[in-house]
This record gives structure tokens, C-alpha cells and sequence, in this order.
């Protein structure tokens, strides 16, 4: 699987413009860009070990558009 240029290239984006695009997926961000995005954590981290290497990079879920989310 390759990395999404697309997703590489895209500015740093609001929480509310990521729901709208990754909502209910997990998303990678390298250096404030969405580099990929997958449904399970698992099949992301595949998708990036290869493109980052062992860069820093930040990992997290998105919630659905209209979910109720509790912290």
C-alpha cells in the first residue's frame, strides 16, 4: 500500500474539516499534514512505516461527524 500524496500535501486542517473527511477513521499526521488514513489503527501504521520510517509522527481516531464523544 502506498501513501496518498494527496493526503501528504494537504495544509494542517481543523478538527471539524477532518471529521468531514476522516470522520470514523484513524488518521496519521506528519509535521501538521494528514500523510494516510485507515479504518483500524493496525492497517495505518502498515501504511506509514515504510514512508516515515522512525520520524515522530502523531496517530489518532476521528471521531464521526455528530458523534457524542465523552473524555
Amino acid at each position: 500500500m502506498r501513501v496518498n500524496k494527496r493526503k501528504k500535501a494537504m495544509k494542517s486542517q481543523s478538527y471539524i474539516q477532518l471529521q468531514k473527511r476522516y470522520g470514523g477513521r484513524f488518521v496519521a499526521t506528519y509535521r501538521g499534514r494528514v500523510i494516510a488514513s485507515a479504518k483500524s489503527s493496525k492497517v495505518l501504521f502498515q501504511k506509514i512505516v515504510r514512508y516515515v520510517g522512525d520520524a515522530s509522527l502523531f496517530i489518532q481516531y476521528i471521531a464521526p461527524q455528530r458523534a457524542v464523544c465523552i473524555y
